[in-house]
């Protein structure tokens, strides 16, 4: 009898240990395994630094684990986002990619299209959370001042061709600027908080929509700027 009392110890002797070592392991493997698995993912990043205008190719580009939570808006967690799309601006290695620093290369490289920055007395109003690689819709609204884009003459009464219930182009931001020609970046998670005021709009123009956005402006229209 004493041995069977003996033999029912040693058993819930080493059943205690081994829920011991189970329990260590469990807690080893979450902390080293587990939470990264739940709590972190990979996102793209270049290797090395990347200049503007360059053609991103596989090659370039690498993983980074990062915590979920800390994620910027927007950031890249499949290459094939990116890869055959030009740069807008230098890119460091290792930082989080976002697809606004990117576009395609018909669109800053030639084939009749051409970077324009909207002069400042062109834009009746635009929002402070634009950046670049937005698509904008420019909208246009009747200039209620008297002074012409061209000399000081009267503006002439708005041509009835114009629908200004529609907008009139639609066009790439390649670059949002403040006044002392700095780009204006997003500081925290999301586009709510920038770097600085935004003063300048840079976009993509063919010849005919510069004509087009010139001679609304002549005719006595300024320019409502959104995207969605």
């Amino acid at each position: 009898m004493m041995d069977l009392f003996k033999n029912r110890a040693k058993r819930k002797g080493l059943i205690g240990i081994l829920l011991i070592i189970l329990t260590i392991a469990g807690i080893y493997t979450w902390e080293n395994y587990g939470r990264q698995e739940l709590t972190y993912t990979d996102v793209i990043v270049f290797k090395e630094d990347i200049g503007d205008r360059k053609i991103v190719t596989r090659d370039m580009l690498g993983l980074l684990k990062l915590e979920r939570k800390t994620l910027p808006e927007g950031v890249i967690t499949e290459p094939g986002k990116i890869i055959g799309k030009e740069t807008l601006t230098f890119l460091p290695s290792k930082i989080p990619l976002s697809e606004k620093f990117f576009a395609d290369p018909e669109l800053t490289s030639g084939n009749g299209k051409y970077v324009f920055k909207i002069p400042e007395k062109w834009v009746y109003s635009f929002p402070q959370t634009l950046r670049r690689g937005d698509e904008i819709y420019i909208y246009l609204i009747r200039d209620t001042e008297s002074q012409s884009a061209i000399g000081n003459e009267s503006r002439p009464e708005p041509d009835q061709t114009y629908d200004i219930t529609k907008p009139i182009l639609e066009a790439k931001v390649v670059y949002v600027k403040d006044n002392a020609n700095r780009e204006v970046v997003n500081t925290g998670n999301n586009r709510y908080d920038g770097s600085a005021t935004l003063a300048q709009i840079e976009i993509i123009v063919t010849q005919e929509s510069y004509n087009l956005l010139r001679d609304s402006y002549i005719n006595g229209y300024q320019f409502n700027l959104m995207y969605q």
